[in-house]
């Protein structure tokens, strides 16, 4: 029993080998094979200070990475060819969202991205206290 399922694996595998070296098996990616390029970027604050561990999302048509910055706000990915959005979050600063971010194949491409700082809600001013 075990040698007839190791001769039809062996089958399996000699018939696999002649359609891939005969070019009749093709990859399901359009762009497998292609070198990717990438996306380098730094996260920054409106004195041009890094935001570290703020949270990275790159979205684009077949394609999607999440992150995040690290210690030093930076950030690199990885993709295909192709156009996409960067969107960042971190705490205490409005949600960003880039606009589009064109990607090479084999190139990288620098990217800084400025947040603002998030507004303050409900805060209550301190009166001095008067004393008698």
């Amino acid at each position: 029993m075990k040698r007839i399922k190791l001769i039809g694996l062996i089958a399996a595998l000699a018939v696999l080998h002649l359609l891939c070296s005969s070019g009749t098996v093709q990859s399901a990616n359009p762009s497998a094979g292609k070198k990717p390029g990438k996306i380098v970027g730094v996260v920054l604050d409106a004195n041009n200070a890094r935001v570290v561990l703020a949270k990275i999302k790159v979205d684009g048509p077949g394609f999607k990475w999440l992150g995040e910055t690290d210690t030093a706000g930076e950030f690199t990915v990885a993709a295909p060819a192709g156009t996409y959005r960067i969107y960042v979050y971190a705490p205490g600063f409005r949600k960003f969202e880039s606009s589009s971010v064109k990607v090479k194949s084999g190139v990288k491409e620098r990217v800084n991205l400025h947040l603002e700082v998030a507004a303050v809600n409900g805060l209550t001013p301190v009166e001095n206290e008067k004393k008698p």
